[in-house]
């Protein structure tokens, strides 16, 4: 099973598989999960509001592995049925996985980078799309 824990421990391995240096992985898991904790008190403050829209399954996956199977279907354009079986789910969780955070990802993209890898790229959008082409079609201008 592929997860963050076990392929983090080597950088050139952990850029190899996903694409994206691990400072940058990590920097960008930062910005996704204060926008995801975000996301996450207004559903609850909406499902207090409304007892009878109050539920819904819990993900199988840390954040940081949704991240890393989201960024390793950009990386490889693997189908769902590998990705899920990677990480040990199943076929429709794993786009479930993946469709809940790309809304999440695309708010976080245009942040700056603080130590960019590149002096050209300034922009955590431009260094995914530079690093992962397959974003570009899902990360669009506004």
């Amino acid at each position: 099973m592929a997860t963050y824990s076990r392929i983090f421990d080597d950088a050139k391995k952990f850029e190899k598989k996903v694409g994206l240096e691990l400072r940058i992985f990590n920097y960008l898991y930062e910005l996704v999960e204060t926008e995801y904790e975000r996301q996450t008190k207004l559903k609850k403050a909406k499902k207090k509001k409304n007892v009878a829209n109050a539920g819904g399954r819990k993900y199988n996956l840390a954040l940081k592995n949704r991240l890393l199977m989201l960024l390793l279907r950009y990386e490889t354009s693997v189908t769902y049925n590998k990705l899920a079986s990677q990480f040990g789910l199943n076929q429709s969780n794993a786009y479930r996985n993946i469709k809940g955070l790309e809304p999440i990802l695309k708010k976080c993209v245009n942040s700056t980078l603080q130590k960019s890898p590149n002096r050209r790229i300034k922009t955590i959008k431009k260094y995914l799309v530079k690093n992962l082409p397959a974003t570009s079609s899902v990360i669009k201008d506004k």
